[in-house]
Order: C-alpha cells, then sequence, then structure tokens
C-alpha cells in the first residue's frame, strides 16, 4: 500500500516568503534522511497561501501568509509504517528547526496500489 502524510510549519513572524523556500527546501531534505529513497516516493510543498475561497476550500491546514507552508509526503508500495515516520518527523523537526511554530504532521491517507 501507498500512503500519503503531510506536514504543516509556520516560519517565525515577519518570514519573507523566500525564507520560507529555503527554510521548506531545507526541511525537505532533513524528511529525505530520515525516509529510505527506495520507499519515498515524492515530496511536494505548498508555500504562501493566500486566504481566498478556492485556497480555503482545498486546504485545512491553515496556511494563510507567506510564512506558512504545506509539505506533503507520499510513499511506495511496500514502506515501513507511516507511522513511525511521522512520530520521528515530530520529535527530530521541531530540534532541528527552531522558530517554526506549531508543527505538524498526520498521516492523511492510505490507498491500495
Amino acid at each position: 500500500m501507498a500512503a500519503r502524510s503531510s506536514f504543516t510549519f509556520g516560519a517565525p513572524t515577519g518570514t519573507r516568503i523566500e525564507e520560507t523556500s529555503g527554510l521548506t527546501d531545507r526541511i525537505g531534505t532533513a524528511i529525505h534522511a530520515m525516509i529510505p529513497s527506495n520507499e519515498l516516493d515524492g515530496i511536494v510543498s505548498n508555500i504562501g497561501l493566500t486566504v481566498s475561497g478556492i485556497n480555503m476550500a482545498y486546504n485545512n491546514s491553515g496556511t494563510i501568509g507567506v510564512g506558512d507552508a504545506d509539505i506533503l509526503i507520499s510513499l511506495k508500495p511496500n514502506h515501513a509504517p507511516p507511522d513511525d515516520y511521522i512520530k520521528a518527523m515530530r520529535v527530530k523537526l521541531p530540534q532541528k528547526f527552531p522558530g517554526t511554530s506549531s508543527p505538524s504532521c498526520r498521516r492523511t491517507s492510505s490507498a491500495r496500489c
């Protein structure tokens, strides 16, 4: 079964979108280090979504400004339990990236391939 998880974070208030993009890249690199490449299918980041009806309808994580980001993680079939990775990210990412607010990581779905 393939699985998807998402990680939402907020950069410190006043962070420019360019800086949020760089921070998101570094967080993505840290996630790549935690999940073996033979299990990781992909990572997609949505950064700085503005408040609009469409964004609010399709995004329930609360990314409302240039300092906010969603990182969507897809795992390949035959991966380790996603909850193990989620637990590791909940512990390691806030330690590695202090100053980010309300980091959360959740399993969003599983699908049989």
